[in-house]
């Protein structure tokens, strides 16, 4: 059997060509000529330099006030479907159901299963992630969950039984795979040993079982992942109640707040603005959003379009692209307003906790090597309209260009102007401009209260004991500027610079 797989997942491999090299260049060059505006931009025109550094924090307010205003609607909205009986609701809706409307699922006919990548996880951890699976109110009945154990770790399939024969009963099912190592045209990582796990998956549960590969959902489980106990009900009522089933994915707001007091300041004010941010993406019905970590899918979905790629590093956006693309463009995400709980690094010291929040924002960033993919799908797939080609592709490349950039601008636009050229720094348009700025940046800096004010709504409480320096945790937002540059700009920028110079990148698993 693993012979086969093999051969049918290099056989679906791209290749390598000299238009990705030079397209993955594009990320990297853009932000550093972006940053180096304020530089070259004033021996050339202070002014066109100075105007280009004040339109940039334009956008950014604007940016900034549709942040705060769907972020308050997101908050809403948890608070809102985290009241909801699922079941219930089902009920409601089927009997209301008109005999012409669209066909639902039998809510008893459909499963899900969860596939959790892992590798060198400590046993605790993986524990913690079965035990809140295992407080699905529909766990029992729907879940079925695989442990995608690697087999370059020692002692894998060993772990992998034993956290089983804790959970039997717990679950519809449990079983764990074991991911060859060194397969032909393979990347070690999540996604290589998710596509292996969820290929059989589909094995055992549709063609030895005979469940209908219609009925079944599958989830990209991390090892940390923490959901809400009613989430797989309301993925059940999403999922048998949506006429565009299978062209959707189930994302829920992933907030990093897992083991948020146990980690530096530094890392946990970046982790709050990061979460809060795609609470907000999610609520903003007019702005296109990716998955991002866990989600759900149908299994006919991932089933139709190959699973998931094994020589992607950062897998999540790529797989939807890779849908969005095979599919027409008809594939779009369906939030469900339910918080999932992840945990950031946090190795034994503080420094090292520094280094491996780094290098897991760097990973994350690797995510711009997507744009040369989805540039050259969008060219290849001219059935989809051009505007819905046009603002994947658009929202994508914002993302990375944005993530690497706006720290630089924000903070340094003006300096160039006002430093390399005396006659403009004398100008009358040179204070206008420092004063308009000063009124931007004031204004994202208040309506940032509003995301203060999400963050203290949905975080954990305080641990009891906790030291006096966390508890005065409001402090902790003066240091967003310096965890905004150090781990947020940089590693954007680093990993775009390696993806330009032609550097790959390594998966490193990041300890919790």
């Amino acid at each position: 059997m693993s012979a086969t797989f093999a051969k049918s997942r290099s056989a679906s491999l791209g290749q390598t060509t000299l238009s990705y090299r030079l397209l993955d260049a594009l990320p990297g060059l853009t932000s550093w000529l972006i940053i180096t505006v304020p530089i070259w931009g004033s021996l050339i025109s202070p002014i066109i330099a100075a105007s280009f550094a004040l339109g940039y924090m334009l956008y950014s307010a604007y940016l900034a006030i549709r942040l705060a205003i769907f972020a308050l609607i997101g908050l809403y909205r948890v608070k809102q479907n985290d009241q909801i009986d699922w079941h219930r609701q089902y009920l409601q809706q089927t009997t209301q159901q008109p005999a012409l409307g669209p066909p639902f699922l039998s809510w008893d006919a459909i499963f899900h299963i969860i596939i959790i990548p892992n590798f060198k996880e400590r046993p605790e951890k993986l524990q913690a992630t079965l035990e809140n699976l295992a407080r699905q109110a529909v766990a029992r009945d729907k879940l079925i969950v695989v442990l995608a154990m690697e087999a370059r770790e020692s002692g894998a399939e060993d772990k992998a039984r034993r956290l089983i024969a804790g959970f039997q009963g717990k679950f519809a099912q449990i079983f764990y795979t074991i991911h060859p190592p060194d397969l032909p045209g393979e990347i070690p990582g999540k996604s290589s040993n998710e596509g292996w796990a969820a290929r059989i998956a589909y094995y055992h549960v549709v063609e030895e079982q005979g469940i209908p590969l219609e009925h079944l959902t599958i989830t990209s489980c991390d090892a940390d992942s923490a959901f809400h106990h009613n989430y797989f009900s309301a993925l059940t009522y999403r999922f048998a109640t949506s006429p565009d089933r299978y062209l959707l994915f189930w994302q829920s707001p992933m907030l990093l707040y897992g083991n948020m007091w146990a980690v530096p300041a530094l890392v946990r004010v970046n982790n709050a603005v990061g979460s809060l941010m795609y609470l907000a993406m999610l609520a903003d019905p007019r702005r296109p959003v990716f998955p991002w970590s866990t989600y759900s899918l149908s299994l006919h979905l991932a089933h139709t379009v190959g699973y998931w790629d094994p020589e992607i590093i950062p897998e999540d956006w790529h797989m939807f692209l890779k849908c969005f693309f095979a599919k027409k463009g008809l594939v779009k995400i369906a939030p469900i307003f339910l918080p999932t709980l992840a945990d950031a690094p946090r190795p034994t010291s503080y420094i090292h906790t520094l280094i491996s929040s780094y290098k897991q924002f760097r990973r994350h960033a690797w995510g711009a090597s997507d744009i040369s993919y989805a540039i050259l799908q969008a060219a290849q797939h001219r059935e989809i309209p051009f505007l819905r080609r046009f603002s994947r592709v658009f929202a994508l490349t914002r993302h990375h260009i944005q993530w690497a950039t706006t720290w630089f601008v924000l903070s340094l636009g003006l300096a160039g102007p006002i430093h390399l050229s005396p006659l403009f720094a004398n100008s009358l348009i040179r204070y206008t401009l420092e004063q308009t700025s000063g009124f931007i940046l004031s204004l994202s800096w208040v309506l940032f209260l509003v995301v203060i004010f999400a963050d203290w709504q949905l975080r954990p409480p305080l641990p009891n004991r906790s030291p006096w320096w966390i508890c005065i945790s409001l402090f902790q937002w003066l240091l967003l500027p310096i965890s905004g540059l150090v781990l947020a700009t940089l590693p954007a920028l680093d990993a775009q610079t390696r993806l330009m110079l032609g550097r790959p990148l390594v998966y490193q698993v990041t300890e919790k």
